[in-house]
């Protein structure tokens, strides 16, 4: 971590966040939280396998177009959130957790994106997420048919590893893209299932180049 975010850290928040969590354990510090974070709902478990100080980065910015004093990441959860290791969630991530969410080894997400996570959410390892994004497992809102059934359950969301997804894309309910994909900046995925892997991929699963690679 360079000097610059140093002086981001809310020692406040980061030793309250810690001892909530993990009680002794959070005197090594995994999770440092950044001063202009909201934490709106401690709740739930959180399950941090690496325990090195800082390994876990909330808030923080990283991202010259966006300014971290008015872009506040936001932390809500009353269920299961795992970091499988390293993880930096940047500024302006905000977190809404009901269900089970994973992220991955050496995640990332840049800045100004949010997670509603109301069923299951995973993120695999080694992916690289964008700004302005979107991911949800629910309508939040139920839709009844005319016999007041619910027609609009949650679905689990899946993301591999080594995925990119770009800037201003949403990602809804029912989407699973396998790994070593990219998406395009933009793109709305709505239950698509992107099984095979190196292409780029564009709104509603279409395939726009194939036999890809691509470097964080």
């Amino acid at each position: 971590m360079n000097y610059k975010k140093i002086f981001q850290i809310g020692l406040i928040k980061t030793l309250r966040f810690n001892f909530h969590y993990f009680g002794l354990k959070g005197l090594k510090l995994p999770v440092l939280i950044s001063r202009y974070t909201r934490l709106s709902k401690l709740g739930g478990v959180v399950i941090a396998n690496c325990t090195s100080p800082g390994c876990i980065h909330i808030g923080f910015d990283g991202v010259s177009i966006f300014d971290v004093h008015h872009e506040r990441a936001i932390w809500q959860n009353t269920r299961n959130i795992t970091f499988e290791g390293s993880a930096t969630l940047g500024q302006g991530t905000r977190i809404s957790c009901k269900g089970n969410l994973k992220f991955g080894k050496r995640f990332r997400l840049t800045a100004n994106s949010s997670i509603v996570c109301y069923d299951s959410i995973a993120f695999g390892d080694d992916s690289l997420i964008s700004w302005n994004c979107s991911f949800m497992d629910t309508d939040i809102h139920k839709v009844l048919d005319v016999d007041g059934n619910i027609v609009n359950n949650n679905r689990p969301v899946r993301i591999g590893n080594r995925v990119w997804i770009g800037s201003n894309t949403t990602i809804l309910k029912g989407t699973e893209i396998g790994s070593d994909n990219v998406v395009a900046a933009a793109s709305v995925l709505t239950g698509q299932k992107i099984p095979e892997s190196n292409q780029v991929i564009g709104s509603h699963g279409v395939i726009l180049k194939r036999e890809i690679s691509w470097e964080p």
